[in-house]
């Protein structure tokens, strides 16, 4: 993968032809492979793996702090992390 930086255009680094740049719309939000490396980008960005110790309410609120700069929709992001925690250790 291509990882160098054009100063007059960044790459996308996904793009396999010539006139995919063209043709994109937008960062490519319609494409799920460019929305997960983007998110995976800023979670290591924000060095959330650090804050993401344990399940607990404490760490799913400093997360949120880390990523979103707020608390909004907090007791639905505990809820549903806990119930993806519960999925994911089956």
């Amino acid at each position: 993968m291509d990882t160098e930086y054009n100063s007059t255009k960044p790459l996308d680094f996904l793009c396999t032809s010539a006139e995919c740049d063209k043709n994109r719309d937008g960062l490519g939000g319609n494409d799920m492979e460019i929305a997960m490396l983007s998110a995976f980008l800023y979670w290591k960005q924000a060095d959330c793996n650090s804050l993401a110790t344990s399940i607990s309410n404490n760490d799913i609120d400093a997360v949120t702090e880390a990523i979103n700069g707020g608390q909004n929709g907090q007791d639905s992001r505990r809820k549903y992390t806990k119930k993806a925690y519960e999925i994911l250790n089956k």
